[in-house]
């Protein structure tokens, strides 16, 4: 994982629950500040996330899933502002070009593994994300800065997510639907409607 991910644990824990949190799970972890351009082996990432989880009494899911936010919330514009100017103009139209992402990511950031993605379009306010990764443990945690991400744009996005298996091997899938700021919480994201097949070839 690349560390400015890991950093945001970091950043989370201090925010949500103050230094002296952070400073406790830091002995217990033997965690530093990461370098924010570089690779970082997952078991780095998951064994952050598990020694926070222990401090706080929270499920390691829960853990990934909200420092996700966290960082599509805080950092995505921040420091990824050149990717999210290419996605689009709107929370849809950076969904839609995830699957662009992978090219514009590795441009940037070449000592990172970029993810890929495909996207299905499900509606104007919904799409379905098929996301392949030999990865393990993490599903959480992009669950977590989609949702972020959708801040940034005056969203609020509902994101459910499941694993699959297809031709090209294991997969997680997540379904993705918003709305403004303001309006009516999102329901459940339907199903995908006969149309998986493009989307896992596409990825």
């Amino acid at each position: 994982m690349i560390g400015i991910v890991n950093n945001a644990f970091h950043d989370w824990v201090r925010e949500q629950h103050g230094p002296e949190t952070w400073l406790r799970i830091e002995r217990r972890i033997e965690s530093g500040t990461f370098i924010g351009t570089e690779d970082y082996d997952d078991r780095t990432t998951l064994e952050l996330a598990r020694g926070i989880a222990r401090e706080l009494g929270l499920s390691e899911d829960t853990v990934l899933e909200r420092v996700g936010e966290h960082f599509g919330r805080r950092s995505v514009g921040r420091d990824f502002g050149v990717l999210l100017n290419a996605g689009g103009a709107n929370y849809r139209d950076f969904l839609r070009g995830l699957p662009d992402l992978q090219t514009r990511f590795a441009l940037i950031y070449p000592n990172t593994a970029p993810p890929r993605f495909a996207v299905l379009d499900e509606g104007p306010s919904s799409v379905t994300i098929v996301h392949h990764t030999a990865r393990k443990g993490l599903a959480p945690l992009l669950a977590g800065v989609l949702a972020g991400i959708a801040c940034v744009f005056g969203m609020e996005a509902n994101v459910a997510r499941s694993s699959e298996r297809s031709e090209a091997g294991s997969c997680h899938v997540f379904r993705v639907r918003w709305r403004p700021v303001g309006l009516e919480a999102p329901t459940r994201p339907p199903a995908p409607r006969g149309r998986k097949d493009r989307a896992f070839a596409a990825a």
